[in-house]
């Protein structure tokens, strides 16, 4: 259950944002699995890591199994212990009796009672027969029970009649589940109050896994918040040069491209589309010339920067690199760069956003990504954007952040947490203020566009990313 939390890709995540959260999900499994002191230590290293909002502690049950076992992190305030406190946070809707309809085929929805009645119409529909159930929504809407809510529903509700322990923990076990069930069912099992009678002990949620190799994950995850609360953001691949880098991303994508009883001829097939690859088992190219790329600084009117012409002396562009779950990102060669990109123009055009909202304690006006101001490395829409966007730009970007940051008249504990953010995403404050050229990237199927102080920055993250394979987590 933590062999997708990858070692390098912990130690390089540059957000401190999903750094803490990303310990909140590896305590919440420590925690369903019955390692509940181990899922405290690691919420009080974590929060140590960025700023740890209470509330992703008790919406997901973490605070039930702290009572459970009479043990707190250190951030959790004397009041939210109390009895008080926990009886208000147990009254997840799909849980909370009354509100459970039935019936739902019928069109006639009326209230499951919590009795054994109720119960064994559960267990028909966690069992995959019976009829399907409701809970209110908002404006006479209704949410259908999906079976995974079910079963946790049916688990609480057999906890409560107190004649029903053995089915309870059965339903509770996910001894018979693939690791995605399992991801999936400790979630939902968590926001049971009663439920944590069972998970607090070894053993509860039954999921297979060997306690040894529990306790090892957790202090190889340990370690990792350890490195990240005392020197922040680490960079696994820095000592290494450009061109190994490039084969870091060239080896581990061309690993991932098609099952591993894929025959020679498939592989052809797959990158035929491509003659300028310089084979069928690389995504590398022939490499760019002095004179390719003096055209395009010609062309644009742009200086580009040492470390991306060095990138194209090695590989003019990258082929659909592997970023851990599939290949998306493609880096065009100099004849397929192009200025800027539509998604730019006008009113619609994106901020030269440097670090997103949720890290910071107060907004900056970010300038426009300028059409003629940045270069697109990537014109294949669907695998997303990146731009390396210049100089004046940038520095105009910095300077908007550090007014804002001027204006905030933030506390010493706001001001420790942006220069940690700062620290994470550019290596310092003085580092993000001597940036020059910065990539840019943005996705159209999703919201968040993410920034590096340069193009050799933005490969070693692409080289992490690339080190992560799902065959590894089934």
């Amino acid at each position: 259950m933590f062999r997708e939390f990858v070692s390098q890709q912990l130690l390089a995540e540059r957000s401190p944002h999903t750094r803490v959260y990303s310990g909140v999900e590896i305590a919440l499994r420590l925690a369903v699995l019955g390692f509940i002191p181990q899922a405290v230590e690691i919420i009080n290293i974590a929060s140590k890591c960025g700023d740890l909002e209470l509330r992703y502690l008790y919406t997901n049950g973490l605070y039930f199994a702290f009572e459970a076992a009479n043990l707190w992190p250190i951030i959790v305030p004397e009041e939210h212990r109390t009895p008080k406190y926990l009886e208000k946070l147990d009254e997840d809707d799909s849980i909370k009796w009354g509100t459970l309809l039935g019936n739902y085929d019928d069109s006639v929805h009326e209230p499951l009672p919590p009795d054994e009645s109720g119960l064994a119409r559960l267990l028909k529909f966690v069992h995959g027969d019976g009829e399907r159930f409701t809970y209110p929504f908002r404006d006479d809407q209704y949410i259908l029970l999906h079976q995974y809510d079910a079963r946790c529903v049916a688990a609480d509700l057999a906890l409560r009649l107190g004649t029903h322990e053995e089915e309870a923990r059965r339903l509770i076990s996910a001894q018979d589940m693939n690791d995605e069930e399992k991801t999936v069912h400790c979630k939902r099992i968590a926001k049971s109050r009663l439920v944590w009678r069972v998970l607090k002990d070894e053993g509860g949620f039954n999921s297979g896994e060997n306690k040894n190799e529990t306790l090892l994950e957790f202090e190889r995850l340990r370690d990792i918040f350890r490195q990240n609360r005392d020197g922040g953001t680490q960079r696994p691949f820095k000592d290494k040069t450009m061109l190994e880098l490039i084969q870091i991303l060239d080896r581990n994508t061309v690993s991932h491209d098609l099952d591993e009883d894929a025959d020679d001829a498939e592989l052809s097939d797959l990158r035929e589309h491509n003659p300028s690859l310089l084979g069928n088992r690389t995504i590398m190219h022939q490499p760019a010339t002095d004179s390719d790329i003096a055209k395009i600084e010609e062309k644009f009117k742009f200086k580009i920067p040492e470390d991306y012409k060095e990138f194209l002396k090695i590989t003019n562009g990258l082929e659909g690199i592997w970023n851990g779950y599939f290949h998306m990102r493609h880096l065009e060669g100099v004849d397929e760069i192009s200025q800027g990109d539509d998604v730019l123009k006008g009113d619609s055009a994106l901020p030269c956003e440097l670090i997103t909202w949720e890290e910071l304690p107060f907004q900056v006006k970010w300038p426009s990504l300028d059409l003629e101001r940045a270069l697109n490395l990537n014109k294949d829409f669907d695998s997303g954007n990146t731009w390396l966007v210049e100089p004046k730009l940038i520095k105009e970007a910095v300077q908007n952040f550090f007014d804002a940051f001027d204006e905030a008249n933030l506390d010493d504990k706001a001001k420790a947490t942006v220069e940690r953010t700062v620290s994470s995403y550019f290596g310092g404050i003085q580092e993000m203020k001597d940036m020059e050229w910065g990539i840019l990237t943005w996705s159209h199927w999703g919201i968040t566009i993410t920034a590096w102080k340069s193009f050799r920055d933005f490969l070693e993250t692409l080289a992490v990313e690339s080190e992560k394979s799902p065959k590894a987590e089934a």
